[in-house]
């Protein structure tokens, strides 16, 4: 991008992200034939210019889909839930009454129940939810790390050990493993943390990818723009003392929303994944503009 581009894209320049779904077998998606799939593009609320990191999750049969909701006026996003037929559920309510920014709603299940561990870095550490399913929300269990500004997390369970990928504001594509053996327990940083450290896979774009008995790590390739694609890796090997992968395939973005892709998620048959266009309005100044102000504002939420 020109240094002309990138100034008019500074100013007038807006990236919008919406959801995308697909049914088919993840060994397409691995194989790289994704683009040639039918996709149900999602376009919740008009009012967002983000929805993104999306998430799939399942419970008594029923299909959801997490995410992140964000626009510019209202300076922070927060998380919401909806079916495969659009209807929202509060799951998230008592996540979003904490203040500050909410995101990357990682969902899995482990040991007693569901979980969520998403992404709130303001709020200096990562925090573990559970279901509950009486509520019908996701709960505060614990605060699993609290030294830093950590973003885009995610835990996998490996023969009995829950590890947890993750980076930080200030580094965000430096990618840090830790682990235990329960989700109660103290996590402790691996010996061959960081595992990563670049633009091309150091960020989380997603959980962990299971296949054939293997397993696969999606990385958002911001090399050349924010989220410009995915980046899959496979692990060769992973255990309390040992750690090592490599670059499997890419995943380019899919039209019409050909800006970008940075999260994919994946539960049985369906896969979720966003996608970015870039819009350009003269209107565009101002809701930047109003937006750096507001964040600076130590009361917003």
């Amino acid at each position: 991008m020109s240094l002309l581009n990138k100034i008019f894209y500074k100013l007038f320049g807006q990236d919008i992200w919406r959801i995308g779904i697909a049914s088919c077998d993840l060994s397409l998606v691995l194989d790289g034939e994704l683009s040639k799939q039918k996709v149900k593009w999602l376009d919740i609320n008009v009012k967002s210019d983000y929805e993104a990191d999306s998430f799939i999750f399942k419970i008594s049969e029923v299909y959801y889909v997490a995410y992140e909701d964000f626009n510019y006026i209202s300076g922070n996003a927060k998380l919401k839930c909806i079916d495969l037929n659009g209807n929202e559920y509060p799951f998230f309510d008592e996540i979003n009454k904490n203040l500050g920014h909410k995101s990357f709603p990682y969902i899995f299940e482990a040991e007693d129940g569901l979980y969520c561990i998403p992404e709130e870095g303001d709020r200096n550490g990562i925090y573990l939810y559970k279901f509950n399913s009486e509520l019908k929300c996701f709960e505060f269990v614990r605060k699993i790390l609290c030294d830093d500004m950590y973003v885009d997390s995610f835990i996998h369970n490996v023969n009995g050990v829950y590890y947890l990928f993750t980076s930080t504001i200030n580094e965000p594509f430096k990618q840090r493993l830790f682990y235990s053996d329960s989700l109660l327990n103290d996590f402790v940083e691996h010996k061959m943390s960081p595992i990563v450290k670049n633009s091309r896979v150091g960020r989380n774009g997603g959980g962990m990818l299971c296949f054939d008995d293997k397993l696969y790590r999606v990385s958002q390739n911001c090399s050349k723009t924010y989220g410009g694609s995915l980046v899959v890796s496979k692990i060769l090997y992973i255990n309390p003392s040992d750690y090592k992968e490599k670059e499997h395939m890419e995943i380019l973005p899919l039209s019409p929303y050909n800006n970008g892709i940075h999260t994919l998620s994946v539960k049985d048959e369906y896969i979720v994944f966003d996608g970015k266009i870039v819009k350009y309005r003269f209107s565009n100044v101002f809701r930047k503009l109003a937006y750096k102000l507001k964040i600076r504002l130590p009361f917003r939420n």
